[in-house]
């Protein structure tokens, strides 16, 4: 869905489960170990379900719609549990981005499956064919890493905590010079 031109007519989406902040407190921690996390906030993190890019306002009304449907539709669309577990890496060469892994991926999966077929429903919809590895990140990097990092991408995936996942929403992201702003302008209950 994506579109050249920016502005406010075509605002940047992506539906996303948020992380409780729970697990961002967790996080927090390793701010004092590694210094690529010193400066990165972990009170809003998300785990991304389909990133749209640039997509005209008028098609928000009927998306979000479509996505209701397919939802009711679907069977099984109860809550279920995610373990935030592991910090990994994407990409051998810079930029990569620095993540915490989910233990568990199959919800993720079938959720990802329904919007997916809910959007394709769109007129003129393109979704991209990426592959699809859910997980929370962290920050953007550029080597060479520090040693810190190194060292705590080496050890044992350590457990950052279970949480519940209850809902999702379609995001609107503005990139700003201080880092991008997320606002939810629909919220998707799991039944």
């Amino acid at each position: 869905m994506e579109n050249k031109e920016k502005n406010s007519e075509t605002p940047r989406l992506f539906f996303a489960v948020a992380v409780p902040e729970v697990i961002g407190a967790e996080l927090e921690n390793l701010k004092k170990r590694i210094h690529e996390l010193k400066k990165r906030d972990f009170t809003k993190l998300h785990i991304t379900l389909r990133f749209l890019g640039d997509t005209p306002a008028d098609l928000i009304a009927p998306m979000e719609s479509l996505v209701r449907e397919s939802l009711e539709e679907e069977a099984d669309h109860s809550p279920f549990s995610l373990t935030a577990k592991g910090l990994f890496t994407f990409r051998k060469r810079p930029p990569a981005a620095l993540f915490v892994g989910l233990a568990e991926e199959n919800p993720l999966e079938k959720l990802r499956g329904v919007l997916d077929s809910a959007l394709k429903k769109l007129p003129g919809t393109e979704l991209k064919d990426d592959v699809f590895r859910p997980h929370i990140t962290l920050t953007r990097l550029r080597r060479p890493f520090s040693n810190t990092l190194t060292t705590a991408l080496a050890e044992e995936p350590r457990v950052f905590g279970t949480f519940e996942v209850r809902e999702f929403f379609l995001f609107k992201s503005e990139l700003l010079p201080g880092g991008a702003r997320h606002t939810a302008l629909a919220r998707f209950p799991l039944k």
